[in-house]
């Protein structure tokens, strides 16, 4: 190898060293672990003791670090498939977790405890959103590795007197939409309250758990009924294209008539994102690396001819 080629290699490595604060057998960026799968995910295990010493954040622009924080159940019964990792989970048992923003309201799940798929079942509290006028609830997840699409999955409660689009309809037309870094994975109608009004959201059978009847909250007339859905179960919620380092997730209502408070609301409770395809590199005896959490490493900082080359190892 020619000595310019080692001299540029070797001001590469440092320069991401010195870029990640990470010392020789650290990962790079910050530090995720990963859930444990029936694939036996591999753990990468650095060389080295040396922690990195954090490097300083502006306080006008503070990072978050997600946080996974974990359930009871498994995480609700979700399967990862071979490089996937959950780097976000809550079933809001125990507070409002600090990536969210907006509205965020906790309360108990009442008539809606025991529906769901499995294990993944309302309990306890789930965040509601009744606000008027309507405003959005935001989750915020950043500094994510590198990954190619995202899974996020919950349970979905439409809660009182939605008003479908029919022509016998008071209200309506009430429209849930869900966005996924501003754009809308989801924008439909909902229909508890009139037998004759117009819903537009027709999942798959198994994303239905209950359809307009009676699960607590106001119950003043036979317009006040209540569904629940499981959009773990919509093909549409999983493998979103996503590779940006940050995510942001929005619930809202609207509608001209939308009425919000105790007349109708929206609720969430097991919240799960998942990553697919996470990718993490880092320094390994001298060398940089990148894994893929399928087995194999990627030993990707040897040059021929000047182009940078791959090879891979099985573990």
């Amino acid at each position: 190898m020619k000595l310019k080629q080692v001299i540029r290699i070797s001001c590469a490595v440092v320069e991401m060293v010195l870029i990640s604060n990470c010392a020789v057998g650290q990962p790079f960026g910050p530090t995720f672990t990963p859930i444990p799968t029936t694939t036996d995910t591999p753990t990468l295990a650095p060389t080295s003791t040396a922690t990195p010493t954090p490097s300083a954040t502006s306080t006008s622009t503070p990072t978050v670090t997600p946080i996974v924080t974990y359930d009871d159940q498994n995480h609700f019964g979700e399967l990862l498939k071979p490089g996937s990792m959950i780097i976000f989970s809550t079933d809001f048992n125990n507070g409002v977790p600090p990536q969210f923003s907006g509205v965020a309201d906790l309360v108990n799940v009442q008539g809606y405890v025991g529906y769901g798929t499995g294990t993944d079942t309302f309990s306890g509290d789930f965040l509601q959103n009744s606000s008027i006028p309507p405003m959005p609830t935001i989750l915020t997840l950043n500094n994510l590795p590198a990954h190619t699409s995202i899974d996020l999955h919950f349970l979905l409660a439409v809660i009182d007197s939605w008003d479908g689009s029919g022509p016998s309809t008071c209200c309506g037309p009430d429209t849930l939409t869900i966005k996924i870094d501003g754009q809308p994975i989801l924008s439909a109608i909902f229909d508890n309250a009139w037998g004759n009004g117009s819903q537009t959201y027709f999942p798959p059978q198994a994303v239905v758990l209950v359809r307009a009847v009676e699960l607590g909250f106001r119950d003043i007339d036979d317009h006040d009924q209540d569904s629940a859905y499981d959009v773990s179960n919509d093909p549409r919620f999983s493998n979103i294209p996503h590779t940006s380092s940050t995510l942001t997730v929005e619930w809202s209502a609207s509608g001209g008539n939308w009425q919000g408070g105790g007349d109708e609301s929206l609720a969430i409770d097991n919240l799960v994102v998942i990553l697919n395809t996470v990718t993490r590199t880092y320094l390994k005896n001298g060398r940089l690396w990148s894994n893929l959490l399928l087995g194999v490493d990627r030993w990707i900082s040897k040059t021929n001819n000047g182009q940078l080359w791959n090879h891979c190892f099985q573990k």
